[in-house]
């Protein structure tokens, strides 16, 4: 299912602190680049943490500090 939001939030949880440190949350947009699978690239302000989107999971890109994490959750912003 391809992504229909411009933004998401995407949290990350555990963190570089370990398991137990609260997760983290952060806001993507959809930039122009399209990944695998011809999704559209979802990126931070940054640039450097990117995703793509099918439904309600995140998948990181190759070369994206995710914490180790495979999949993540995302919720679509207004």
């Amino acid at each position: 299912m391809p992504p229909t939001a411009d933004r998401y939030a995407v949290t990350l949880t555990g963190g570089s602190g370990g398991p137990h440190t609260p997760p983290t949350v952060l806001t993507v947009h959809r930039t122009e680049l399209h990944g695998p699978g011809g999704f559209p690239v979802y990126a931070d302000a940054s640039g450097l943490f990117r995703v793509q989107i099918a439904g309600d999971i995140a998948r990181p890109l190759t070369g994206t500090d995710s914490f180790g994490h495979k999949l993540l959750h995302a919720v679509p912003l207004p």
